[in-house]
């Protein structure tokens, strides 16, 4: 396993900087860059076996980099952002049913009490214990 481990290093340090400034281009901020970068190494250590066989290795990354930041984007594209300041506009919502009426059928009243104590007033196993 160590040649495979001193396989990525070389190719981190090899190409590192075509990534970074790959990366950079494509996202506009030095932080994301470096964080599509970790990324797409997460990735070549994941498929290093595939990445080791690879005719050209530093294309296989900036392809997987580029990837990354196309899905990055799209996913952003989908996410509503709500500034801070107007979260508190809207209100809290209770929930509509009763906790014991979200339970599964069919548990005894024990098994009800133990999933309310734990999810409904979050108690820890240590109270529980207690109060059991």
């Amino acid at each position: 396993m160590a040649p495979v481990e001193s396989f990525l290093a070389q190719l981190y340090r090899q190409e590192y900087p075509v990534l970074y400034r790959v990366a950079y281009r494509l996202t506009g901020s030095r932080d994301d860059a470096q964080n599509m970068i970790q990324k797409t190494f997460l990735l070549a250590i994941s498929q290093q076996e595939e990445l080791s066989r690879h005719p050209n290795p530093g294309g296989w990354l900036v392809v997987t980099l580029n990837n990354l930041v196309k899905n990055e984007r799209r996913r952003m594209a989908h996410q509503v952002e709500i500034p801070l300041e107007d979260v508190s506009r809207f209100p809290a919502q209770e929930p509509d049913l009763p906790f014991q009426e979200t339970l599964p059928g069919g548990l005894t009243a024990e098994e009800q009490q133990l999933l309310s104590w734990k999810f409904e007033l979050e108690l820890d196993h240590r109270e529980m214990a207690r109060r059991l």
